[in-house]
């Protein structure tokens, strides 16, 4: 990768109105630019494990470098135009004209920030989007041993300050982390109480009583994330039509974590009303009204469901009970 260097000439003249030795300013913006180029493709680069990906990103990147250079060149340019009275003195000092050049520098520099935050979000979502199941596998198995090793020191610490008393609250320090746990290793319930088996054991080892008893809340927590992992293996897997009445059908569509509404015409203003009162959205694409198959979007789309039978029955007084079952 050829890396792409800003003119030193520029970032010189930036530096003659407020510094006494504008040529090595100068020079240090330049190194900085090189090093923030350079570090951030290496931290990238070490995120790409194919081919696919190291072409995807060095393509994208090149576009970033190009990008970066103009934020970083136009900041130096608004900076050149900013003076300081050490440097002028003060007679008939630009004071209005020195205070919008400041102004100009400020908005640069947080455009050229701002551009270096999303685009480098952006090349990594990328990166990710490009990764097959095993890599994707493999980085989440890597991502939790590391959660994992995080937790199990910072229960290590709390247990020897139990054994050695250091003048913080052990129970403060209990409750982070639990929470650290259940926020970490929450979505693997195997892992969690693992993990908090192996605290415990630890700290029979060295205090001869273990960390979390049976009725510590850990353990709720534990049960209930299993609960909902039994309910996610038994969801449909393939998009399912669960309901069918006059006028529109109900599909669940796990792949895409949807639920949706798909009605034969256009509905009137007050069914639309109905679909917007539950947090239904209207997909152009997709061609329905659709909301996140949560639970609160399972329970909304059960409740829109019995609104619009309700809503019909008033008008036509002829439709059946009918129940949506998933």
């Amino acid at each position: 990768m050829e890396f792409k260097k800003i003119d030193l000439e520029l970032a010189k003249n930036a530096y003659r109105g407020v510094s006494f030795e504008p040529e090595e300013r100068g020079e240090r913006a330049s190194k900085d630019f090189d090093l923030t180029v350079q570090n951030t493709y290496k931290e990238l680069l070490a995120l790409c494990t194919t081919d696919n990906q190291k072409s995807i990103f060095n393509s994208e990147f090149e576009r970033f470098q190009s990008g970066y250079k103009d934020k970083y060149e136009s900041w130096l340019s608004a900076m050149s135009r900013v003076v300081s009275v050490m440097i002028t003195g003060g007679s008939n000092f630009p004071t209005r004209r020195n205070e919008r050049a400041n102004n100009t520098v400020r908005k640069r520099a947080e455009e050229m920030d701002r551009y270096y935050d999303k685009v480098v979000s952006a090349l990594k979502r990328k990166i990710n989007l490009s990764m097959d199941q095993k890599q994707r596998d493999d980085q989440a198995v890597k991502q939790e041993n590391e959660d994992m090793k995080d937790i199990m020191n910072d229960a290590a610490y709390l247990i020897s300050g139990i054994v050695n008393p250091c003048g913080f609250d052990s129970r403060l320090l209990k409750e982070a982390l639990v929470r650290k746990m259940i926020r970490l290793l929450g979505h693997n319930p195997e892992l969690l109480e693992k993990t908090t088996n192996e605290i415990n054991d630890l700290a029979v080892k060295n205090i001869k009583r273990p960390l979390f008893t049976k009725r510590h809340y850990i353990y709720r927590a534990i049960k209930q994330r299993f609960e909902l992992k039994e309910k996610a293996d038994e969801a449909p897997k393939e998009d399912k039509n669960i309901f069918k009445s006059e006028g529109y059908e109900i599909f669940y569509c796990p792949g895409d974590e949807r639920v949706r509404f798909f009605f034969d015409e256009k509905p009137n203003e007050d069914i639309r009303n109905i679909m917007k009162n539950n947090a239904f959205k209207w997909s152009p694409k997709i061609g329905a009204w659709q909301r996140k198959n949560t639970s609160n979007g399972i329970s909304a789309m059960k409740r829109a469901s019995k609104q619009i039978l309700e809503y019909k029955r008033w008008q036509k007084k002829d439709i059946k009970d009918c129940h949506v079952n998933i």
